[in-house]
């Protein structure tokens, strides 16, 4: 189980948790019981921290899309040079290894027709899963 939680906190950033479940899988395989129940401990406390901001981080992201739903009602698409211009964006992202690419992914999906919808999609996942390369070959193909 701490191996698992070493691979799910390293692919979010958690690099606490990271750190503490490394600790204890060390501890662990070698037979240290004794030094691995003070990491157990740790490790509970800062995953309960995580899921707080989590939570937290859900909550305002939720209001956001909310209020901008609340205050845009028959929101119009943008045109094809403001979206040629958000695809630049998310291409420097992507080149970068940065996650602000979600926001732009999200801000083009609502912005494409129903074709181009699942070709972001497909980019979408890619950056989900941290594979930054195929989501930049897919994006050079679509824009």
């Amino acid at each position: 189980m701490v191996h698992s939680f070493k691979g799910i906190s390293g692919n979010i950033g958690a690099t606490n948790v990271f750190d503490l479940c490394v600790e204890i899988e060390k501890a662990l395989k070698s037979k240290q019981i004794e030094k691995a129940y003070p990491l157990v401990k740790r490790l509970s406390e800062d995953m309960r921290q995580l899921i707080v901001s989590i939570k937290n981080y859900l909550e305002k992201v939720e209001t956001q899309d909310n209020a901008e739903n609340a205050q845009m009602p028959g929101k119009q698409k943008m045109d094809r040079d403001a979206l040629q211009s958000l695809y630049q964006e998310l291409a420097v992202c992507l080149e970068n290894n940065d996650m602000n690419a979600i926001e732009l992914i999200n801000q083009i999906k609502e912005n494409v027709d129903d074709k181009e919808f699942k070709k972001v999609m497909e980019i979408e996942y890619f950056i989900h899963d941290f594979d930054f390369l195929s989501a930049s070959e897919l994006l050079k193909r679509i824009s």
